[in-house]
């Protein structure tokens, strides 16, 4: 403090964590810029500050534990890299949270530390003086996020919305977006009463429904869930819900369900954590969700989950008896990404079952025949390897070039042209494409 007192200098203090990627990413590329440095020598006094503790730190960081505890609680700091600043008289002036991307974006930070409408402490302190002036809060409103303080943002923010007489604009929807907690925001009342027109100037017909599809799964639906060993009965939820959101619509219940799903994906992690000789007792896990869930299509997620597992640890056999049911009962519906990867990296790879890669087939060939999946290229590679390996030389040999020759047309350079021409090559020599791994872990 002396120091910058002596030398008229504002002090810099970076407050970083050892396990933190984005604080050795600036550590590494941003600090270490030559223009960064001059600058910031030249206007701070530059200081480091290690927040957590580590068995391995050296007696200099001990001894400044007591001093990163009283800094975390006093400025909130929770968040990592995050950046203080101090006048030379060691007020506290300026935050910013999170690693910058260039070295031209760090120095913009440095450089509002000078600039009283840019200063994140400063404009706290006097964004009440303009309640009234919508272009002055809402510039307290971007800096209250970019600072990662999402509660002065949200006061603020309301204060902003009050201020405007048309407030539904794309950049307002934006940010109101960010802010919204609870069904107690003005901005949920902005968004219910005006879902239509949000979702037209958005240019996404379900906009406003997934953004209040969370909201309103918190406070309505999680309650009912809490209970661990209680049923629900999704059927009655959705019909209580659909006659209480009606300007909402179907896209509303879709996105209820997915917020379900991902609870239900929750539960089954929890589950599988329950191991029973090693491995998730599969058949417990199925019967607590048949009978927590009646009526509902939790299924097809466990079947997803299994494959997974099973993939991974190569429980080959599990695994491919998991696909084969998940294909046949829901192939028509997965998405392409899911498919694709299930057949290449778990059946094609690891499995010589004739009737799970036909089915395999059967579903990478609905793939290919979708809109946008038409034309890309790992669809065609994938089906062509499958094709291969079911015996359909012919078929696979006209799938395997089509492949090469979109993926040439796309990107000629691409790594992977030289790999789609080996395994046409190893097809026209008959030679297999894949290594023979189908009893591993068995």
């Amino acid at each position: 403090m002396e120091k910058a007192k002596k030398e008229n200098k504002y002090i810099f203090l970076e407050c970083y964590t050892t396990w933190c990627g984005p604080c050795k990413f600036m550590k590494k590329m941003i600090f270490s810029q030559d223009t960064v440095g001059v600058y910031f020598n030249e206007h701070f006094i530059n200081v480091a500050l290690q927040m957590d503790k580590t068995p391995k730190d050296p007696a200099e960081i001990q001894q400044l534990y007591g001093l990163a505890d009283t800094m975390a609680r006093r400025y909130k700091i929770d968040a990592y890299p995050s950046f203080i600043f101090f006048s030379p008289e060691g007020r506290a002036i300026h935050r910013a949270v999170g690693a910058a991307s260039t070295g031209r974006d760090f120095l913009a930070i440095g450089r509002d530390v000078f600039d009283p409408n840019k200063q994140y402490y400063t404009v706290l302190s006097q964004w009440t003086r303009h309640q009234g002036d919508s272009i002055s809060l809402l510039q307290s409103v971007k800096l209250m996020v970019s600072a990662e303080d999402m509660e002065s943002a949200r006061l603020i923010g309301q204060t902003y919305l009050n201020s405007l007489t048309f407030p539904i604009t794309q950049m307002n929807i934006r940010l109101f977006s960010k802010l919204i907690i609870s069904s107690s925001d003005r901005f949920y009342e902005l968004f219910i009463r005006n879902s239509e027109k949000v979702n037209k100037i958005m240019g996404d017909s379900v906009y406003t429904q997934s953004l209040l599809a969370s909201i309103i799964f918190r406070e309505k639906v999680a309650p009912l869930l809490n209970e661990k060993s209680s049923i629900f009965y999704w059927s009655g939820t959705q019909g209580k819900l659909r006659s209480d959101f009606k300007s909402l619509g179907e896209g509303f219940i879709q996105a209820l369900s997915r917020e379900l799903d991902n609870y239900i994906y929750l539960e089954i992690s929890g589950l599988m954590r329950e191991k029973n000789n090693g491995s998730p007792d599969w058949a417990k896990i199925y019967n607590r969700l048949n009978a927590r869930y009646p009526g509902y299509n939790w299924y097809e997620l466990y079947l997803i989950m299994k494959v997974k597992y099973c993939g991974e640890n190569k429980e080959w056999r599990n695994c491919q008896a998991a696909a084969f049911k998940l294909f046949n009962k829901f192939g028509k519906h997965l998405g392409s990404g899911t498919i694709n990867y299930i057949s290449w990296s778990y059946l094609f790879l690891h499995c010589d079952d004739s009737k799970i890669l036909f089915q395999a087939l059967k579903c990478m060939k609905d793939v290919i025949n979708r809109g946008p999946d038409k034309h890309d290229f790992n669809n065609f590679d994938t089906y062509a390897n499958l094709l291969y390996k079911a015996g359909r030389k012919e078929e696979a040999l006209i799938w395997e070039k089509r492949a090469i020759d979109t993926l040439v047309s796309r990107d000629p350079n691409s790594e992977y042209i030289s790999e789609f021409k080996a395994d046409l090559e190893k097809m026209k020599t008959d030679k297999p494409t894949w290594e023979n791994t189908s009893d591993e872990g068995l």
